[in-house]
């Protein structure tokens, strides 16, 4: 009956090692997340806020200073970008991140501050900032480009 009960808590150590090497490979694909993030954005001082199970949040800085926090999803994708001062950042330092479509629409608010790009429900991508002309705006695009809604105040 011994040699059950140690051959039990044998296979439950090589469970747990089983695990603890799953969760490293997982903290190691996280760390690749922001690796990517922090190319993609060309982001530096970056550092890492929280991780939980729907993703990841880190605050960094963009190229001229602007500090931002990103979060990245569960499969480390970016999903938003938000400016951590009230002036929001430039919309040329996220533009690699928002479909070719979108920029090109005459409606795209090319040269605004951005407060938070949102890529929303995987089809979507939500703007909010301000622009030259414009007091605050609130943007929404889908993927291909259409114009879902835009709210100006002058």
């Amino acid at each position: 009956m011994s040699m059950k009960r140690n051959k039990k808590i044998s296979l439950g150590l090589s469970g747990l090692c089983l695990l603890a090497g799953t969760m490293a490979a997982q903290a190691m694909t996280q760390d690749e997340a922001i690796d990517a993030a922090q190319q993609k954005l060309k982001l530096t001082d970056v550092v890492l806020d929280y991780r939980d199970f729907y993703g990841q949040n880190i605050k960094a800085a963009l190229p001229n200073g602007t500090r931002v926090e990103v979060h990245l999803d569960r499969n480390g994708e970016i999903d938003e970008v938000e400016g951590l001062h009230k002036r929001g950042f430039e919309e040329e330092f996220v533009r690699v991140l928002v479909p070719e479509q979108i920029v090109k629409n005459p409606s795209y608010p090319q040269g605004a501050f951005i407060h938070k790009l949102d890529f929303k429900d995987g089809y979507k991508v939500e703007i909010e900032g301000y622009g030259p002309n414009i007091r605050e705006f609130k943007a929404e695009f889908r993927h291909d480009g259409k114009l879902l809604e835009l709210k100006k105040e002058k």
